[in-house]
C-alpha cells in the first residue's frame, strides 16, 4: 500500500478532469508513484438547474459528502488538495469534524494544500452576481467577500489546527499551505494568501496554476515536494492523560484538556501556602488574581497562531465576532497603551519589570489580570534571546509587590497568582535553571505574606512532573 493518498477537490463550474495534467505528472514520476496514489473526487457544481426538482449542493452538503468519501479511503495517510472552491470545501469539512469532536479521525490528514483558494471570496463572482448572473446559486454565495461562514470555518482551523499541537477530541495539528497564483484575476493574492502563515507564490493564472505542463512546472514542484514530506510525516497519537507519578520523558507533551494535580501545602512565613501545578492550555485554569506572562523586554506579544502562552493569552482575551474575528485585541491593545505611556514604544525595559493589563475576555472567568514580565532579551540580527538569571528573580518580586497592590486596590482581585517557569522555552533557561531562580524570591515574598495561593503552569507533563517533586520536595514529603 503507498505511504499515501492524495485527494483532489475541484472548484466551482470544473470537475476532476481539471486535475489531470497534475495527476498525470504525479503518477509518471520515479519518486511518488510508489509512495502516492491519487483520487480526483468529482461533485455537482453546475452554473444553473433548469430542472426544479433538483437543488444545486451547498457547502455543508459538499463537506459531508467529502466526509463520507474520506470514511470510506482505505488509506495510511491522506493529503487533502483543493483549487479554488475546492480548498473551502475541505475547510468545511475540517471544521465539521472539530466541531464534532471527531478531530481524532483527522490524525491521518498529514497536509492541506490550497491553489488559488478565494480565503476572503471573489471580486470577480462578485462582479458577475452584480450583472445577473448566478442569482442564487448556492456554491457561488460562499465565495462573496467576507462571508461569515467562510470566516467561521476558518477561525475553527485556526484554533483547532494551526495552534494545535496534539491530537485530541477538538484539536489536531496538519500541514496547512496556501500557493498563490501571481497572475490570477479571479482571486487576487491576498484573498489566496488569507489567515494562513504558510503561503507560495507561484506563476500561472487561476486555471493554470494546477496544469503544469513538465515535472519542472514550479507548480508540480511544489505540490511534489509538499507530498514527499507528509507521506512521511508521523501520525500523531492522542497525549497521555495525567502526570501523577510520571516519570520525566524527552517526549514533549502538550495538552489540550488542564491537568492539575492535588495542591502541595508548603510551610512559609508562619503559615501555610497551596502550591498547584497545572499542565496544558492556560485559558483553562480558572479563579485566579492574576497570570505572568514570560514576555521580552519590549513587552511585545505573540501573534494570535502561536502556541505560546503569548499566543494563546493574547487570542482567548481578544474580543471576537461570531465568526471568529477579532473585534478588540484587548491585552495587545493595553500592553502596548502601557509602553507609550511609559515612552518606551520602540525601546525595551529594564529586565524583570513586570507591566500589569487586564485579562480582557478572559476575566473574570480565568484571571482579572495579566502580568507581563521582562525576562528575555532580543539578541540584535539574530531570532534569539538571552536571559539572566536574575531578571527572573526580579520579575518574581515584582510581580508579588503588583499581586498585594491590586488586592488593596482592586474590589475582586482573588489571592492567587500563577507563574509559568519565567525564561524558559525560548528563553534558553532549562526549567531546572528558572526554578532555581524562581524560588529564592518567591519564598521570600511569600514569608512576608502568606496569605496566598500559587500556582505553575506548563506546556509539558515533564515539566510538570518536574515542579511537582521539587515543590513535594520542599514540603517534606515525597510524591
Amino acid at each position: 500500500m503507498p505511504e499515501a493518498s492524495v485527494v483532489f477537490v475541484h472548484g466551482i463550474f470544473s470537475s476532476a478532469r481539471a486535475w489531470a495534467p497534475m495527476i498525470d505528472l504525479v503518477r509518471s514520476d520515479p519518486e511518488l508513484a510508489d509512495i502516492v496514489d491519487c483520487l480526483a473526487v468529482d461533485y455537482p457544481s453546475p452554473k444553473f438547474r433548469l430542472n426544479p426538482t433538483r437543488r444545486i449542493p451547498d457547502f455543508n452538503d459538499l463537506a459531508e459528502w467529502l466526509d463520507n468519501k474520506l470514511l470510506s479511503l482505505d488509506a495510511t495517510r491522506v493529503i487533502l488538495v483543493g483549487h479554488s472552491q475546492g480548498g473551502l470545501i475541505i475547510q468545511r469539512y475540517l471544521a465539521r469534524l472539530l466541531d464534532e469532536g471527531r478531530a481524532e479521525e483527522l490524525a491521518r490528514v498529514r497536509a492541506f494544500l490550497m491553489f488559488a483558494t478565494p480565503n476572503n471570496g471573489s471580486e470577480a463572482f462578485l462582479t458577475l452576481r452584480k450583472g445577473g448572473f448566478f442569482p442564487a446559486h448556492a456554491q457561488e454565495r460562499d465565495l462573496r467577500p467576507l462571508t461569515d461562514t467562510v470566516a467561521a470555518a476558518q477561525a475553527r482551523i485556526m484554533r483547532g489546527v494551526l495552534m494545535a499541537t496534539d491530537l485530541t477530541p477538538s484539536t489536531c495539528p496538519i500541514d496547512v499551505r496556501a500557493h498563490v497564483a501571481m497572475e490570477d484575476n479571479i482571486v487576487r493574492a491576498v484573498s489566496a494568501k488569507g489567515m494562513w502563515p504558510q503561503t507560495t507564490t507561484l506563476p500561472g493564472d487561476h486555471k493554470t496554476i494546477i496544469r503544469p505542463t513538465s515535472a519542472s512546472d514550479d507548480s508540480f514542484v511544489a505540490l511534489k515536494t509538499r507530498l514527499i514530506e507528509a507521506s512521511k510525516a508521523p501520525i500523531p497519537e492522542p497525549p497521555v492523560v495525567g502526570f501523577t507519578n510520571l516519570a520525566t520523558s524527552t517526549e514533549q507533551h502538550f495538552q489540550d484538556r488542564l491537568h492539575t494535580d492535588p495542591p502541595v501545602q508548603i510551610a512559609i512565613g508562619g503559615g501555610t501556602v497551596d502550591f498547584h501545578v497545572h499542565s496544558g492550555p492556560p485559558e483553562r485554569l480558572a479563579g485566579l488574581g492574576a497570570i505572568v506572562l514570560s514576555s521580552n523586554t519590549y513587552l511585545a506579544m505573540s501573534q494570535f497562531f502561536k502556541p505560546s502562552l503569548s499566543g494563546r493569552l493574547r487570542r482567548a482575551g481578544a474580543a471576537t465576532s461570531p465568526s471568529g474575528e477579532i473585534v478588540t485585541d484587548t491585552i495587545h491593545d493595553e500592553i502596548t497603551a502601557w509602553v507609550t505611556e511609559h515612552h518606551r514604544l520602540g525601546l525595551t525595559v529594564l529586565p524583570g519589570t513586570v507591566a500589569p493589563t487586564s485579562a480582557g475576555s478572559l476575566q473574570p472567568a480565568t484571571a482579572v489580570r495579566i502580568y507581563h514580565a521582562a525576562i528575555a532579551e532580543p539578541v540584535l540580527e539574530t531570532d534569539d534571546y538571552a536571559v539572566n538569571p536574575h531578571a527572573v528573580s526580579a520579575a518574581v518580586r515584582a510581580t508579588m509587590k503588583q499581586a498585594r497592590q491590586d488586592a488593596e486596590e482592586l474590589d475582586h482581585f482573588p489571592r492567587s497568582v500563577c507563574f509559568p517557569l519565567l525564561g524558559a522555552g525560548r528563553g534558553g533557561l532549562s526549567p531546572q535553571e528558572s526554578f532555581k531562580w524562581i524560588w529564592p524570591a518567591l519564598e521570600d515574598e511569600l514569608a512576608q505574606d502568606p496569605a496566598w495561593s500559587i500556582h505553575f503552569i506548563t506546556k509539558r507533563l515533564e515539566d510538570a512532573v518536574f515542579l511537582r517533586t521539587q515543590l513535594s520536595g520542599l514540603a517534606g514529603h515525597g510524591d
